[in-house]
C-alpha cells in the first residue's frame, strides 16, 4: 500500500511511498506539487505498480483543456448553449488561479479556494449561477478522467451549495384579473407591441420562437401557427435564427378566434406600412424594416417596463412569465396536463409536472371525488 507524506524543513515537497514486491521505494514529487497531485500520483503508483508512475508526462492545464473540450462540444450542442458555456468560461475562468493550473494537480482545495475567491470577487452573485459553474467543472473534469488525463474527478466531492429562499426565482403567473389588465396596460406601446403580448397569453410560445416567427408559420383561416425555428439576439456569430429549444419545440399551436383577430388587424397595420417602405413583410413581428424586434423592448427600463408599470399587478413578471400563466390558466381552467405539455412544446410530461403540477391540488382532490357517486 501506497502512502503519502511531506519532506524538507519547510515541510514544501511531497513523497509517496510504496511497496513493491515487499520492496520498499519512494519517490520525492516536484516542487509546487500540491496535495490533491500527490494523491493522484500516489493512485497512479499503485495501479501501475511502478514508483515511477508517480510523475506523470506533462499534464496540460486546466484552461487548455477546457478550451479544447467546449471546441469539442460545439458540433453536439446547441448554440445558445455553446454561447452560454463560452461566456462562463471567460468570464469567471479565464484570468483565475484556477486556469494556468496542471489539469492532473487539481483537487477539492483547489476547487474550494476557486469558489471562495469567486465569490469574494462577484459580491452579487447568485448560489444558482455558482452551482451552474460547478456543472460545467464536473462535465470538463469528467472527459478529463475519461480521457485518462487525471485519475478522478475532484468536483465529484464538491457539494453543490444551497440557494436561499429568497434567492430562488421560480415563475410568476398572472390570473385572468391581472392577464387583462397586463393586455390593456400594453395597447398603449402600439398595436404591435399588444399583439405580442396577446399571442404569449393565449398560445404560451418562448419569445424567441416569437421573434422568429414568419407569416408563412401562420394560417389565420386555419386558425393555428407552426413554430419551426427561434430567434437569438446575442449571437456573436450572426446566424440569429436556429432551431427551436428541443425537437419537442417543434409544434403546432391552435389560435383562439380573438387572437386571430388581434393578428388579422396587426398584419394589416403592417401591409399599410409597407405601401410607404414597398416592403412586404415576412416576420410576423419587425421593427418596420425587416429586422426582428429588438431585445430592449422587453426591457424594464423600456417597452416592457411601462406596460408593468401602468398595469399596476405589482409582481416581478418577466416576459417568460407570460408563457408560465398561460400554463396556469389552462390548469385553473382543467386542462389536462398532457395537453398542456404538447402546446409548450416540453421534451416530457415529467418537466410540465415539476414547474406547474402544483398548480391543481383541488383539480386532483375533485376528480378523485367523482368515485363516491359510483355505485350508491
Amino acid at each position: 500500500m501506497a502512502v503519502i507524506r511531506r519532506r524538507g524543513k519547510r515541510g514544501d515537497r511531497w513523497v509517496v511511498d510504496l511497496r513493491i514486491d515487499g520492496r520498499r521505494v519512494q519517490k520525492t514529487l516536484p516542487k509546487g506539487t500540491t496535495r490533491a497531485g500527490a494523491e493522484e500520483a500516489e493512485i497512479r503508483a499503485t495501479k501501475a505498480g511502478s514508483i515511477e508512475a508517480a510523475i506523470p508526462k506533462r499534464c496540460v492545464t486546466f484552461g487548455y483543456f477546457a478550451e479544447r473540450w467546449l471546441e469539442e462540444r460545439r458540433s453536439e450542442i446547441k448554440t445558445s448553449t455553446y454561447i452560454n458555456y463560452e461566456a462562463r468560461l471567460r468570464h469567471y475562468f479565464r484570468g483565475s488561479d484556477l486556469w494556468n493550473l496542471p489539469l492532473d494537480s487539481i483537487g477539492v482545495g483547489e476547487l474550494k479556494g476557486f469558489r471562495t475567491r469567486l465569490r469574494a470577487k462577484h459580491t452579487n452573485l447568485k448560489v444558482g449561477t455558482i452551482n451552474d459553474l460547478h456543472s460545467i467543472l464536473g462535465a470538463i473534469f469528467a472527459d478529463a478522467e475519461r480521457e485518462g488525463a487525471i485519475v478522478r474527478n475532484p468536483s465529484r466531492l464538491m457539494r453543490r451549495l444551497k440557494e436561499r429562499a429568497e434567492e430562488k426565482r421560480g415563475p410568476v403567473f398572472l390570473d385572468q384579473t391581472e392577464a387583462d389588465r397586463l393586455l390593456e396596460a400594453s395597447k398603449s406601446e402600439g398595436l404591435a407591441f399588444y399583439a405580442m403580448v396577446f399571442l404569449s397569453l393565449r398560445t404560451g410560445i418562448r419569445r424567441g420562437e416569437m421573434l422568429a416567427l414568419r407569416w408563412k408559420d401562420v394560417d389565420l383561416e386555419a386558425g393555428r401557427l407552426r413554430v419551426e425555428r427561434s430567434y437569438r439576439a446575442n449571437n456573436p456569430e450572426g446566424e440569429r435564427f436556429g432551431s427551436p429549444k428541443s425537437e419537442n419545440s417543434r409544434r403546432e399551436v391552435p389560435l383562439t378566434p380573438d387572437t386571430v383577430a388581434v393578428l388579422q388587424e396587426h398584419r394589416a397595420e403592417q401591409i399599410a406600412r409597407a405601401r410607404e417602405t414597398r416592403r412586404l413583410p415576412v416576420l410576423v413581428f419587425d421593427r418596420g424594416d425587416g429586422r426582428p424586434v429588438a431585445e430592449s423592448n422587453f426591457s424594464r427600463r423600456n417597452a416592457w417596463g411601462r406596460v408593468l408599470e401602468r398595469s399596476r399587478i405589482g409582481k416581478p413578471l418577466r416576459w417568460h412569465d407570460l408563457r408560465h400563466s398561460f400554463a396556469s390558466l389552462l390548469i385553473a381552467n382543467r386542462v389536462p396536463l398532457e395537453y398542456i405539455t404538447e402546446l409548450l412544446g416540453h421534451y416530457s410530461i415529467t418537466i410540465t409536472k415539476d414547474v406547474y403540477g402544483h398548480l391543481a391540488p383541488k383539480w386532483k382532490a375533485d376528480a378523485v371525488a367523482v368515485l363516491d357517486g359510483i355505485g350508491s
